[in-house]
Parts: C-alpha cells; sequence; structure tokens
C-alpha cells in the first residue's frame, strides 16, 4: 500500500511539473520567495518583501506556513464536523452518505499533507548549491497550504 501511494504522490508531482513547465531556474538566494501575484491566490504574499535577507525572507514563510498549516487543517476539521452533523429528518440514506463525505474529507487532508511535504522536499532536493533551499521549502509549504484553504472554501462554501 505505501509503494501505490507513494506512486501517486510522484505522479501528482511529475503532473504539476507538466502543467507548470519544469525549465524553471532556481532564483539566487536573494530572489528566493518572491513571487508575482499571478503565481498566488488569495492574500497578497506576506514575506515578499525585497528589503529581506534569505534568512528574513525564510523566517518569514516558516512562520506564515504554520498559520497556514493551523488554518487549513482547521478548516478540514470543521467541514468534516459539519458533514457529521445531520438532522435525523433526512433520514439513513443522507446522513450515511454525509458520514462518508466526512471521512474523505478527513482522508482527503491527510493525503495533502503526504502530498504537500513530497512536493516541498522535491523543490528543495532540487537546490543543489546555494542557501535558497530552506527558504524555498517554507514558501512551498506556505503556498499549497493557501491554494488548499481556498479550494476547501470554494469546494464545500466554508
Amino acid at each position: 500500500m505505501r509503494g501505490r501511494a507513494l506512486i501517486i504522490i510522484v505522479s501528482f508531482v511529475l503532473l504539476g511539473l507538466l502543467l507548470t513547465g519544469s525549465s524553471h531556474a532556481h532564483p539566487s538566494a536573494g530572489e528566493v520567495g518572491k513571487t508575482s501575484s499571478a503565481q498566488t491566490s488569495g492574500p497578497a504574499d506576506p514575506c515578499d518583501k525585497r528589503e529581506y535577507s534569505n534568512v528574513e525572507t525564510r523566517q518569514c514563510y516558516t512562520r506564515e506556513q504554520e498559520k497556514a498549516t493551523r488554518e487549513v487543517n482547521e478548516l478540514a476539521r470543521e467541514i468534516a464536523s459539519d458533514f457529521r452533523k445531520t438532522d435525523p429528518v433526512l433520514g439513513a440514506v443522507v446522513a450515511g452518505e454525509l458520514r462518508k463525505a466526512a471521512n474523505t474529507v478527513a482522508k482527503s487532508q491527510n493525503s495533502w499533507a503526504v502530498y504537500r511535504k513530497q512536493h516541498c522536499d522535491a523543490i528543495a532536493f532540487s537546490y543543489t548549491t546555494g542557501s535558497g533551499a530552506g527558504t524555498a521549502h517554507e514558501q512551498c509549504m506556505y503556498r499549497l497550504a493557501r491554494h488548499r484553504i481556498a479550494e476547501l472554501r470554494a469546494d464545500f462554501s466554508h
């Protein structure tokens, strides 16, 4: 089962590279973390400050990705919890489907967390030289959490 999950994760990473184009050049340490508004969804990037050093940028992304991770996990828990709160008037069939939805949201959140870690690890490992790997990893973790929050809100109206 683990091998199959790894294959799925690698497939997602490769698909992402194909969709975004794999011919990206790594930015210099001073440019790591700099994104345009077209690359992110949701709020403006709080760490996109030209006056930040690489160390300051990494610290900022670490703080922001930790906040975003808490937010996305709480949102997924709320969505699953809402599905578990069923009205007896709806009947057993509807209640059963809503329980399945709750369980599937929880499972998808766990799968997403594994995907995010693997994907961001791959980005960090791709930095074979320089000091930008840690910053790129933290930025990736932040960016994917913000995208997941937007996705959950859009799909489940939260």
